[in-house]
């Protein structure tokens, strides 16, 4: 069984390495990306994913409304994608798991 992806990062380079990173493996494909969080639910619906991939960041809150929609409209697992650089993340990133995301992981340094 192969996991489908949908990556949600404003970062070309981000979206690029962590799709590179994911389909070195068989089971993993990234079935699409979208730049602008505004694009998740639409893109969901268009693809199906199993586990959507979606940055997050303190200044934002955009996310986190987001992911209040998607488990309402579509509910699917969400993974966070965390900047490692403010201790104020910490309480954004808890705060989208409160929402449904299922958890964090620290991005990659560019």
């Amino acid at each position: 069984m192969v996991t489908r992806i949908l990556i949600v990062d404003d970062s070309l380079y981000t979206r690029h390495t962590i799709t590179n990173m994911l389909e070195s493996s068989r089971s993993i494909s990234v079935i699409a990306s979208v730049s602008h969080i505004s694009q998740t639910l639409d893109k969901i619906r268009q693809t199906g994913p199993d586990v959507v991939i979606m940055k997050v960041s303190p200044a934002d809150t955009r996310p986190l409304k987001e992911i209040q929609r998607i488990m309402k409209d579509w509910p699917v697992p969400i993974l966070l994608l965390a900047s490692p650089a403010e201790d104020e993340s910490q309480k954004h990133v808890f705060d989208a798991m409160d929402a449904g995301a299922i958890d964090f992981i620290m991005q990659p340094p560019a």
